[in-house]
C-alpha cells in the first residue's frame, strides 16, 4: 500500500526517549517503503505546531495521556487525527507497531 509523505507529529516530554522513538518509526517506515515527516512538539507548542505543520495525525507519548482530551479539542480545530501510543509499543520502541496505529486511523 503505497502512500503520499504524511506528516505525524509526535508530543512528547523531552526526553532521550525521543530520539530512539523517531529513528524507530523512521526505520520501520523505510522498511516498508514508506514516507514519513515526523515533527517533534512538547505540550505548549502543539497549537503552533498544528497551525506551521499541518500534521495529517498527531500521537501523544504514553507519559502524556492525561492530555488527551485536551489535545482533541485541539486537534478537532484542525481535523488532525489524535492517538495515544500504546505503552508497550513505547517501552518496547516498536516502530513498526507505532506506525501501524498511526495508518490504521489514517484509513478510517
Amino acid at each position: 500500500m503505497a502512500m503520499d509523505n504524511k506528516k505525524m507529529m509526535l508530543v512528547c516530554d523531552q526526553t532521550p526517549t525521543v530520539t530512539r522513538l523517531v529513528s524507530a518509526i523512521k526505520k520501520a517506515a523505510t522498511a516498508q517503503e514508506k514516507s514519513y515527516t515526523i515533527i517533534v512538539t512538547s505540550q505548549s507548542h502543539v497549537d503552533e505546531q498544528l497551525r506551521a505543520v499541518q500534521p495529517d495525525i498527531v500521537l501523544l507519548t504514553p507519559e502524556l495521556a492525561y492530555l488527551k482530551t485536551e489535545m482533541q479539542r485541539q486537534t478537532d480545530e484542525f481535523g488532525v487525527l489524535l492517538a495515544v501510543i500504546n505503552l508497550s509499543d513505547y517501552t518496547q520502541m516498536a516502530g513498526a507497531n507505532i506506525l501501524l496505529t498511526a495508518e490504521q486511523l489514517l484509513v478510517t
